[in-house]
């Protein structure tokens, strides 16, 4: 089955140059958050978040943004079939309803605001400090290095990559700089744009 609208979505999401991208959906009462996953590498994913217990599944994108009703291995199937709550008399139908909802639920539009949430983000990848998934601050390490030139420091590449998936945006900016972004564990109103302005020129 082929899923158009998440195609669209992964066009409006290349225009901010991620490759995740979050959204909610629903079916048989089973509250999730979505991570589609677009891994030029690995091959694309869907993965489904419950939001009360945090239990996920995965299931690969074919290319063309295919998804098979047929889902295999049988493992995977069964894990499926229990996560979203069918029963024992549920048939080929009602794997065809579920794709057909997924497939209605998926924003055409990608917005950075709406569609990258960040506490779903850090359960899907192996990032530093995934109990600190917003944003603090910078560290423009050029500047604690002329301070500081016995003790030099500089940015580790994990901090850069936590930002490519999780602030896609400031990631373009700064990725070409010496500066680390801090992170913390709660989420503060912060105006980012007048800080990495800020950061950059100082």
């Amino acid at each position: 089955m082929k899923l158009k609208r998440l195609q669209t979505f992964h066009n409006s999401m290349r225009i901010y140059k991620t490759s995740v991208g979050t959204f909610d959906f629903e079916f048989n009462d089973v509250q999730c958050a979505c991570l589609f996953e677009a891994d030029y590498k690995k091959g694309f994913s869907i993965t489904f978040f419950k939001k009360i217990t945090a239990e996920s599944i995965s299931l690969p994108i074919l290319p063309g943004y295919n998804i098979s009703t047929y889902i295999k291995p049988h493992e995977l199937f069964i894990d499926f079939w229990s996560f979203f709550g069918f029963e024992n008399g549920d048939g080929s139908s009602h794997m065809t309803n579920f794709f057909k909802t997924f497939e209605a639920t998926i924003p055409t539009t990608f917005s950075p605001k709406k569609n990258i949430k960040r506490a779903i983000i850090v359960k899907k990848y192996n990032l530093e400090e995934r109990d600190k998934p917003y944003f603090q601050g910078f560290v423009n390490w050029s500047i604690h290095n002329a301070k500081h030139p016995d003790k030099p420091r500089h940015r580790n590449p994990d901090n850069l990559e936590k930002t490519r998936l999780l602030y896609p945006e400031i990631y373009e900016v700064i990725k070409e700089y010496d500066i680390s972004v801090r992170y913390t564990a709660f989420e503060q109103v912060i105006d980012i744009q007048q800080l990495l302005d800020e950061t950059i020129s100082s």
